[in-house]
């Protein structure tokens, strides 16, 4: 299939609201050191149906999605990359209390997430809110400052594996060191 083609596609499948697609993107935008050269393909899916989309079309194409949360201390090449860039903070940075517990999307900034925890009343994220980095950056990391990490407050994570499942991890599951 040509670049041309590859573009058509991948627009067809960002069709939902929020859903972008920019082309020789420079990543120096999205990176909190401003520094990277241009994607090629930089898109922001709507929600998860389009992020399911976008992965099947990797698969189909051997294209390897590079998955970027707020791209706190993220070194990206001046010659930039060629392939495509899933931005996870346009359409993925949600937060939701159910009881005590807070509901975030990938693409929530730590920050943000301690702010909302505070306002409600709920203890645990303070350590989160000097760290710049997003919800799920920080859960594939186990971002932590002050004796506290990610595992100590995260009870289960909602992922979707390359495969477009959903899967939902606790405890062991998720993976934490």
């Amino acid at each position: 299939m040509s670049m041309n083609q590859l573009e058509q596609r991948l627009r067809e499948v960002l069709t939902g609201e929020g859903a972008f697609l920019k082309t020789m993107e420079p990543m120096a935008r999205h990176t909190t050191f401003r520094i990277g050269g241009p994607a090629l393909w930089y898109v922001a899916p709507s929600g998860e149906e389009e992020l399911r989309k976008l992965l099947s079309l990797c698969r189909e194409e051997n294209l390897i999605p590079r998955i970027l949360g707020n791209g706190s201390d993220l070194l990206v090449s001046d010659e930039g990359c060629d392939g495509l860039v899933i931005s996870m903070t346009e359409n993925f940075s949600y937060g939701v209390f159910e009881g005590t517990r807070l509901r975030a999307g990938a693409g929530l900034l730590l920050p943000k997430a301690a702010s909302m925890a505070l306002r409600k009343g709920c203890s645990g994220l303070e350590f989160a809110s000097g760290i710049p980095g997003t919800v799920g950056g920080a859960a594939v990391m186990n971002a932590g400052a002050y004796g506290s990490e990610m595992k100590d407050v995260m009870v289960s994570m909602r992922v979707m594996d390359q495969d477009g499942r959903i899967l939902v991890l606790k405890g062991d599951e998720m993976g934490f060191g």
